[in-house]
């Protein structure tokens, strides 16, 4: 009996295997499947960039590298229009004016929506900047059981 090389007929036939979900496939099931799982793992190449593209690249790397220079603060901000629970937000800047004015500015440094949408209620030194938790308050109101 020749062995065949499908890796799926080889598992559905392995006494050693439970696979009641494809005991019932036939070799024509499994090569179909396997086909399918083989496309789909094929080894991607990424397209080159032109260089254009890569100064753009390196120019928006560099912005965010600066964006997120200094020290870490949690702003607490809050909805102007609607009644809303403030939401913590890490902003980076030399001191809590820089941060909030980064905050503020955004990325890309004209982000009106932003000054025009939301207000800076609290400002938290940051103890955790992967979870943004907030330490001692520095300005503002304390928010509630801060840090939540």
């Amino acid at each position: 009996m020749k062995k065949d090389s499908c890796p799926l007929i080889e598992l559905r036939d392995d006494p050693n295997q439970l696979s009641t979900y494809i005991d019932d496939w036939s070799d024509d099931d499994c090569r179909e499947v396997q086909a399918m799982v083989d496309r789909y793992e094929q080894v991607l190449k990424p397209t080159p960039l032109t260089k254009e593209q890569a100064g753009a690249a390196r120019r928006d790397r560099a912005r965010y590298a600066a964006h997120c220079t200094g020290n870490a603060y949690v702003l607490y901000v809050q909805a102007r229009y609607y009644d809303q629970k403030p939401m913590r937000v890490v902003a980076y800047g030399k001191n809590v004016h820089q941060a909030v004015r980064r905050y503020y500015r955004g990325l890309d440094n004209s982000c009106n929506h932003i000054w025009q949408c939301t207000k800076v209620v609290a400002v938290y030194t940051c103890a955790n900047q992967q979870a943004a938790k907030a330490g001692d308050l520095l300005h503002g109101q304390a928010q509630g059981s801060a840090p939540w």
